[in-house]
Parts: structure tokens; sequence; C-alpha cells
């Protein structure tokens, strides 16, 4: 009986195909009962290779052993068959399975390496060949076998050569157009993992103790996986590399760079041929494919000419390599007034003006004058990457990149091609952790506004009012780069809001270095500001969490022990929003006593008080002066601002009733005089008798 549902418990992604393309294989997979998922996830177990040249396939290969590799075309043909009635899916999937060397074509040339660099390749445990799988026969066969088209004669539309030797005509004509040269140990790592490493792992050198062991982070666990003991204690590549040159991507400066100077050479027709003339020692053919497009990105940099300041030698020779790939010069005298350029390390943005103090003051008033731009690696490698010269602020001195005292977990959402490469750079610089999976765990998510562009210029206009535009302006979708899915970055918003994190746009990350710049700390600017806040939450309680520390930032007199005990029961507290009363409107108050008459008309009543209450009988030993004291104080000390006093004090006025208020006031001053010799003769009287 057939399945009527072949793919259940099957997970799927696709990487490096069109989005139509991309969704059609969703539909079926969905029909068949897998599931496709548009991130790369940790429980996928199969992955849709549309094209290598991408960050998916390039972290399967080096780091998910677990990972299987189909062909692009591979759903299709299964669903075809599935239809015709063959459900065999594991035959179907095991014959769909992606060829180690699919699609590439390279050139060999002296690929057979001496014995004693045989023996020591041969080292390393994982490396399960013998000597005569170097000989350039054997080579051929596994690389042909294993999908992949090779010949002798060079050409610059080939994806690599692959040389033992660091000499001859295609050597030097290979290093001319940005081709890689990699070691033939290449293709033996690709063999034992399955799936083609990357080039930068594998770049042909001339120290010849190179064992080439970085291919792979899974060395190990692909012994296991064969049942095979492991003899030797295999030495696993961190991402800080060993001692040697660790040449992975993401541990060199010059990485992206050699990523987009080698690749998109495919589909290219031949219009013109050419044989270079041999050397000495043999007769080398090459073949020079000549399209327009190759003309321009050669030339990228014609007329620059760089100073490179503050690079160490091995990412100098990187560095100048990719430059005079594209025809840029490079100076080392620091007084060359026909420079444009002068480039300094990215990651030591703070430290740029001490790099340019040996600078001579001729040089630096070039600088201040704009004849001479300093700029970083990034800007190389913006305008190699989009094929023209882009000088934005991504490719400045970044002062304000100062290391953080917290390391913070940082995720991205919404990014893609060089943006994406740079942001990640950059929060490693900063000290920060940089997290390719979203979770519970992480501090802060960074979202490409851009993805939801409309939607925020209706409801947030202001997060596109950030000063610095040209660093909102990060594309959602790059040709040949991982794809963004705009399901994904919602379902991550709505997670963040579950779990209490922050979400802002990269304006935020941008802000921290434009508030810490000639600061000596990391100065980390508030959350909630409209420019980059997507969301911030009030009540957020997570210990050591980005909020608290900017909270704390400014409480310089807490030790650092103080700060934690207290964080536990700290909470982000606001004040209760106030009731608005409406005004009440009155018609026009009027005073008809002025300050002067209110007062001595409170000094007779409370007098006329006073000696109402002496001739009652109340003893009283004071003299006349202390009870007077007394008097005065008593009316003086009347509280005349009490709502309740003033009430009976303020009213509508009349002609009427002011005309009964004078009349009031002369009866009063009438009658004080008696009032006053009564008193003294009541109190004359009381004192007689006593």
């Amino acid at each position: 009986m057939h399945s009527r549902k072949p793919f259940l418990g099957l997970t799927f992604c696709c990487t490096g195909a069109e989005s139509t393309t991309r969704n059609e294989m969703m539909k079926i997979i969905e029909s068949m009962g897998g599931v496709q998922y548009l991130d790369l996830m940790t429980d996928v177990q199969y992955l849709i290779v549309a094209n290598r040249r991408t960050q998916k396939y390039q972290f399967c290969v080096k780091n998910r052993v677990d990972m299987k590799y189909l062909t692009k075309d591979a759903i299709f043909k299964i669903h075809e068959h599935w239809l015709s009635g063959d459900d065999d899916i594991e035959k179907l999937l095991e014959e769909n399975k992606l060829p180690v060397f699919s699609e590439m074509n390279v050139c060999f040339s002296r690929v057979e390496s001496s014995q004693s660099q045989i023996k020591h390749l041969l080292g390393p445990s994982f490396r399960r060949a013998n000597e005569e799988q170097f000989t350039e026969e054997s080579l051929f066969r596994e690389f042909t076998q294993n999908g992949g088209q090779a010949k002798e004669s060079l050409s610059n539309h080939q994806d690599c050569m692959i040389s033992a030797e660091s000499r001859g005509t295609r050597y030097n004509k290979a290093i001319e157009w940005g081709i890689p040269v990699v070691h033939p140990v290449w293709i033996i790592d690709s063999i034992i993992r399955g799936a083609a490493l990357e080039f930068d792992d594998y770049l042909l050198t001339n120290d010849t103790s190179e064992t080439y062991e970085n291919g792979c982070n899974v060395w190990q666990e692909l012994f296991e996986k064969a049942n095979k003991p492991v003899t030797k204690e295999v030495t696993r590549p961190s991402l800080e590399g060993p001692k040697k040159l660790n040449r992975g991507r993401r541990t060199e400066i010059w990485n992206s760079i050699m990523d987009h100077t080698n690749y998109e050479r495919k589909g290219l027709v031949t219009d013109k041929t050419w044989d270079e003339e041999s050397d000495s020692e043999n007769n080398e053919e090459i073949e020079y494919v000549k399209p327009v497009e190759t003309k321009k990105r050669s030339s990228l940099f014609l007329g620059f000419k760089f100073l490179l300041v503050g690079f160490t030698a091995r990412e100098s020779d990187l560095l100048s390599g990719g430059i005079e790939t594209f025809q840029g010069e490079i100076t080392a005298d620091i007084g060359d007034t026909t420079m444009t350029h002068i480039i300094v390390p990215a990651n030591k943005g703070s430290e740029t003006s001490q790099l340019l103090r040996a600078i001579p003051s001729s040089i630096r008033s070039m600088i201040t004058s704009g004849d001479i731009k300093v700029v970083t690696e990034f800007f190389i490698e913006r305008s190699i990457f989009y094929k023209k010269v882009v000088l934005d602020r991504w490719g400045q001195p970044i002062k304000g990149l100062i290391h953080s005292s917290r390391r913070f977990k940082v995720s991205t959402s919404g990014f893609t091609g060089i943006e994406l490469l740079h942001i990640e750079k950059l929060t490693k610089f900063l000290n920060f952790e940089y997290c390719e999976s979203f979770s519970e765990h992480r501090d802060l998510l960074i979202l490409n506004i851009n993805l939801f562009k409309e939607s925020f210029i209706k409801n947030l206009p202001k997060l596109f009012q950030y000063p610095n535009k040209d660093i909102l302006n990060c594309p959602t979708y790059q040709s040949g780069q991982s794809s963004v899915s705009l399901l994904s970055a919602k379902n991550k918003i709505d997670a963040a809001k579950k779990w209490s994190i922050p979400v802002v746009s990269i304006a935020y990350l941008w802000e921290i270095f434009e508030t810490s710049q000639y600061k000596s700390a990391l100065v980390v600017p508030e959350l909630n500001d409209p420019q980059w806040c997507i969301h911030a939450p009030i009540n957020y309680i997570r210990p050591k969490s980005l909020i608290e520390y900017i909270r704390d930032m400014g409480d310089t007199t807490r030790s650092i022990r103080d700060i934690g005990e207290s964080r536990k029961e700290d909470v982000v507290k606001l004040p209760s929003p106030r009731k608005v009363r409406p005004k009440q409107k009155y018609g026009k108050l009027m005073g008809s006593v002025s300050p002067s008459s209110m007062r001595s008309r409170i000094m007779e009543v409370a007098k006329s008080s006073r000696s109402t209450i002496t001739m009652d009988g109340e003893e009283d030993d004071d003299d006349d002066e202390e009870e007077t004291g007394h008097g005065e104080a008593a009316a003086l000390n009347c509280d005349v601002t009490n709502d309740e006093d003033m009430s009976s004090q303020v009213r509508y006025d009349d002609s009427e009733s002011m005309m009964n208020q004078e009349r009031l006031l002369k009866k009063l001053e009438q009658e004080s005089p008696r009032e006053m010799t009564a008193t003294g003769s009541s109190t004359k009287r009381r004192r007689t008798k006593g």
C-alpha cells in the first residue's frame, strides 16, 4: 500500500533559490506531509542547495554533521516519481543527493605533492587517505566521479585552480584574475566530509608545515559516525583559530572579499581564447574569457592609491592582494602625497587618532581638506560586493567602537548580504555575543526596518528619521545570498514581546557608537527613543539585562556586587499618570478690600474675640502687652490659604453687595474706639478684684 504522505516526519530547508521556486517546493513538500522551514532550524534534516555560495550551506558544511544535501531539482523529481507510483522515498532521496563537486569547474596544475609533504598531510587522524590518493590520476578520477569538471587549461570563469606548487604561468594568471588556488588535499577532505568545503580553508601557502585541518568543525563526529576509533586527538578549530593562521571565513579580515572576488563566474559564454606563451619548464594552456562584467569589476579601484595603517603583516598581505586584483595601488610611504585613501582596521575605531599620529602634518592637512579619505576595510568589502565604489558611513572609522564591560547576546532579523556580515563583526568588536538563532535567552533583537517599511512609515515614522540615513538602507533581498523571511521576522518580533526582549533598528547600534565617541567607556543610550525603538518592555526583570545595564550606568557609587544583589528585586518603575481634571471656568473675581484694610479688619475681629473671652471669666495672668502680642499672633497665624476659609471670602460681587460692604466697614470703624474702652475697663475691674 502506497503511503499517502511519504514526507511525514521529514524536515527541509532551501538555500539560494528564487522565491517563486522556493514557494513551489514548499507546496509540494507540504502536500507530501513534510515541513519546509524558511530559516535553518536545528531539526532540519535535508538542505536543498540551489547555490553553494550561501551562509546556510557554508554553515552546515562547517558544523552540521547530521545534514543531508539535495540537488535544486530533487523535490520536483521525487514528486514526479511519487505521482507515478514509486513510493520508495529513501531510495529517491538517495538518488537525488547533491554530488560533492556538482557543477564545479576547476583547473588541474602541478597537483602532485612530494613524499615528505604527503606524509605530513596524513598526520591528522581524521584524514582517512593513503599516499596513492595524492597522485594526479587518483585526484582527477575522484573529482570527476563526484560531479566535477576538471581541465588542465585555465580560464577565468573556473571556480578554482588546484595546485601543490605556487609557481608557473597558470598560477600567476590565477592570482591576477582573482581565482583561488587551493591545495589538492581539498579534494580528499571534501569527499571525507561529503560536501565541498570552502576554498578559504585550503588556499595554497608556501608553509610546508601547513596541514589544512580547519576545513570543518566536525571531523571527530564524522569518525564516530563511521564507527572508526580515534587513534589521535583531533585538534578542532575554535572561533579564535589555532596558533597557525586560520583561514576560516569568519576569522580573517579579508574573508568576505575573497568570497566575492572568486565567485559569480558560472554561466559566462566564451567569446575569445588565446594561448599564453609557455615558460621554460612546460607548456601551459590558458583560456581567457573576457566578458564586459569582468572588465568592469577588475578596474574597480583603478586610479586609487591606498596606505594601510595598523594592520598585521598577514592582514596587510590579504588586503593588498584584494585591492591589486581590482587594479588599485598600495603605497608604503606615509608621506606619499599622491595617495587617495588611508585604510585603518575597523575594530580599532577608537584608536584611529593614535594610528594617524605618525602621519606627517602635510598628509593630515590633506585628510582635513578631504583630498585623502580615511576608511576601513569595510569600504573595500562593500565596494567589491556591490561592484561599485561605495563610500558611506559603514566604511568610515567608527571612533565610538569601544569594548563593552558586559557581554550581551544580540540577534538580528531581516538582514542579508554584506550588511549582515558587517553587523555580526561590529557586535563582536563591541564584545557582545552575536547569536545566529533567536531564543528567550537573548538580550536584544536588531530588526531591518525595511522589511516592514510601509507599515512602519505609517505607524512609527520616526524610525526613518535617524540622521545617519545610509546605515538604514539595508536591503532585504540580494541575489545569491540567503533569503529573508517575512514570516520568520514576524515570529521573532512576537517572541521578543512574549519574552520581554527589546526590539530595535540598526540605528540603535549606531547610536552606541555616536554617543561613545571620545569617551573612556562604552555609553549605551536609552532603548525607548522612537528613532530606533520598535518594542521596549516596561517590566524587564532578567538578571544582568541590557536595560538594567543602561539604568545602572549613571550610578558609579555602587559596587558591582551591590548592583548584582539588588537586581533581583529591581523593577523598572514608572509614575502613575495623573487624572486630568477639566479647568472650571468662573466669572471675574472681585476683591473689594485692599490687603491693608483686610489686615486691620482681621486685627479688630481678633481683639474683639479676645475681649469677649476674657469677659467670660477666664483666668489670665499675662499683662496687656503680652495679651496684645498673642492677639496679633493669633490673627497673623491664621491660614488664609486654606480652601475652606477662602471659599467664604471669594464670591461673585455686584454693585449692591459692594455698597453693603462699604457701610459695614464704616460702622466697624465707628464702633472700634468704644469696644477698646470697654475692654480696658473690664480688665481693670478683674485685676482689682483679684
